[in-house]
């Protein structure tokens, strides 16, 4: 089997641009806005390199899938199986038993190469932050698994049916694109981790490995090579920079990425800037590292998250990229290398041992998590999930059915995700005299002008519902810390000031009474598994504190100090949901004496019970 490819130094440098791409926006998201471009970089290396081994050993009668899939075992397992087994061991000591779950399911769906898959159809808006799992980046290598499984033999038909490589290639690539576009509009996250609309970045490097079998790489001029790499290079720093970089319109956003990459392999290695700067000794070392580099980084930065109880000082964001290059460069060194080029371990065997992996994945997902761990009396904190797809919220601009008449006076609340968890409370402790109507949008704060623009949208409707209803009162509920940092400014355009200015149009319409309700109290993780931790430092009794302030965000009593001063003057009711809930720096955790009755399921979203508790301390006549 002729596996012969010839080596690039500047490809190296490429992958080492797409994993320090990677690496800086997830440590730093707000300086490399777009850096996860560099996984679509990595895609079409990927697809360039794999399809330039595979194209002249089908045409020369000297392919073999079993040799194929060992050199991939070979290649691709043995960091991956250490990254794996680390973090479940890690995981053991530091994990929740519903987090070590959700990472026991991470550690099958990776293991049987699908990871993307379990990844893409899990996504919701109350799951737990993407930090907070430890083996989340294993989507973009499902993503390249599943190509590795499919490639070959599409290439292999198109052989036996002596079809063309490139116009093939030219089709899916097009088949896949327009794919990528359509779903990405209805069917954001899952179509985000599909195989099928990451296909065509892969296509794009088979396309310039059809192009290099044809001899049309080495029949560019010199000139023009330099410009390819220079603007190959440009749109790659465009794209990792943020410029430009819009969500709504991500499917075609990541062309600017891809492109570039095609466009710096297209322009080969001998050009000025491939030679120079992608080949430089710096780049290229890092570059020979970049896939242990890219699987021990995101697992170290997500449990120093998880052991901070969120943000990572940047000390500890500093140490985990060196800690991650030094054990990528180890991994690569001891165990990668020998393994590659020596045969110490066999194809079958590493299979074997992510077979296990695979197993130990699904037996700790189908035992709870293994919550033996843990003493008795803990365990339904440990493995707390709360169900909350039977919450849900009415988005006023989605509402198809007209409003109908009550003898009831109109209560309506109106609010984000917040709110909405807090209406079944509100419902229940006020339905009797009240007509209750909620509209609820998750990520928009009850506020004309502010957030996105279906915010604005939402937000307009439910001042049209307004005049449509009459209500009696107006409830404004959010998670307002998510909205500034400090409600107190009251000049135009602030979001103090938009405030007033939806009061204002309320009590214009006629709306008798409207009560602002402030800040929840909001936790750096969830509040079930805080409890658990506290707990779990009070041995040999393990109580569960009602009353906590370990893990608790201070800011709400900053922001709940701020909405008392913008309000004072306004003709609304203030209730300060910090001072009936927090005392001394605690706040109240739980009504009743069992998990069922803790007062948020997540950082601060009301469970039925907590709902229920705060409703009946509101101010209602």
């Amino acid at each position: 089997m002729n596996t012969s490819l010839k080596y690039r130094p500047d490809i190296d440098g490429m992958r080492a641009i797409a994993v320090l791409s990677v690496i800086g926006f997830h440590c730093f998201p707000l300086e490399l806005s777009g850096g996860f471009a560099g996984v679509d970089i990595f895609f079409v290396i990927s697809g360039f390199l794999i399809t330039g081994i595979l194209i002249p050993d089908i045409r020369g009668n000297d392919f073999s899938f079993f040799q194929f899939y060992s050199r991939r075992v070979r290649r691709i397992f043995p960091a991956l199986l250490i990254v794996i087994l680390t973090s479940f061991i890690f995981g053991w000591f530091v994990l929740t038993a519903v987090e070590l779950k959700d990472l026991a399911r991470y550690i099958a769906g990776g293991a049987a190469f699908v990871a993307n898959l379990v990844i893409g159809s899990q996504f919701g808006y109350f799951d737990p932050p993407a930090i907070t799992k430890p083996l989340l980046h294993l989507w973009s290598l499902g993503v390249e698994e599943q190509f590795y499984l499919a490639w070959p033999a599409i290439l292999f038909l198109l052989a036996k049916r002596r079809a063309k490589f490139l116009p093939s290639t030219l089709f899916l690539l097009i088949a896949s694109f327009s794919l990528n576009a359509f779903l990405m509009r209805t069917f954001g996250v899952t179509s985000f981790y599909s195989s099928l609309t990451r296909f065509w970045e892969l296509s794009m490097g088979s396309v310039l490995a059809c192009f290099a079998q044809q001899g049309k790489l080495s029949s560019l001029g010199k000139n023009r090579t330099h410009m390819l790499s220079l603007v190959g290079l440009s749109m790659i720093f465009i794209a990792v920079l943020g410029f430009f970089h819009s969500k709504g319109n991500f499917w075609w956003w990541n062309l600017i990425p891809t492109l570039g990459a095609f466009l710096l392999i297209l322009a080969g290695p001998q050009n000025f800037f491939n030679r120079r700067l992608l080949s430089a000794l710096p780049l290229r070392s890092i570059g020979k590292v970049s896939y242990p580099l890219y699987l021990w980084h995101w697992p170290l930065l997500s449990y120093s998250h998880v052991l901070a109880l969120g943000e990572p000082s940047l000390q500890i964001k500093l140490g985990v990229v060196l800690a991650s290059l030094i054990l990528a460069t180890l991994t690569y060194r001891f165990v990668e290398r020998p393994i590659r080029s020596d045969n110490a371990i066999g194809a079958p065997a590493l299979a074997g041992m992510m077979l296990s992996l695979f197993a130990l994945g699904l037996f700790a997902y189908k035992n709870d998590g293994l919550d033996f761990r843990f003493p008795a009396a803990l365990r339904r904190y440990a493995n707390y999930e709360y169900d909350y797809g039977k919450v849900t919220f009415s988005e006023c601009s989605r509402e198809r059915e007209k409003v109908q008449d009550s003898r009831k006076p109109v209560l309506l609340v109106w609010g984000d995700s917040h709110a909405g968890a807090l209406t079944s409370g509100i419902d229940s402790a006020f339905g009797s005299r009240y007509a209750v109507k909620s509209y609820s949008k998750s990520a928009c704060p009850p506020v004309i002008g502010l957030g996105l623009e279906d915010c604005k949208e939402e937000n307009l409707c439910v001042l049209e519902k307004v005049k449509e209803l009459m209500p009696e009162k107006v409830l404004l509920f959010a998670v307002w810390s998510h909205y500034t940092d400090n409600w107190a400014r009251d000049q135009k355009r602030d979001p103090g000031y938009r405030l007033q200015e939806t009061i204002a149009e309320l009590k214009k319409q006629g709306v008798g009474e409207v009560l602002v309700l402030g800040p929840s109290p909001l936790w750096k993780h969830t509040l079930p598994s805080l409890l658990f931790e506290a707990a779990m430092k009070d041995p040999p009794f393990y109580r569960i504190p009602k009353q906590m302030s370990y893990g608790l965000d201070s800011l709400i009593v900053d922001v709940d100090r701020d909405l008392k001063i913008l309000l004072a003057d306004q003709p609304v009711v203030y209730f300060s949901l910090q001072g009936s809930l927090c005392k001394e720096g605690k706040c109240r955790t739980q009504v009743g004496d069992d998990p069922d009755t803790v007062l948020a399921w997540d950082y601060g979203h009301f469970t039925r019970a907590g709902a229920e508790y705060v409703a009946a301390l509101l101010p209602m006549k």
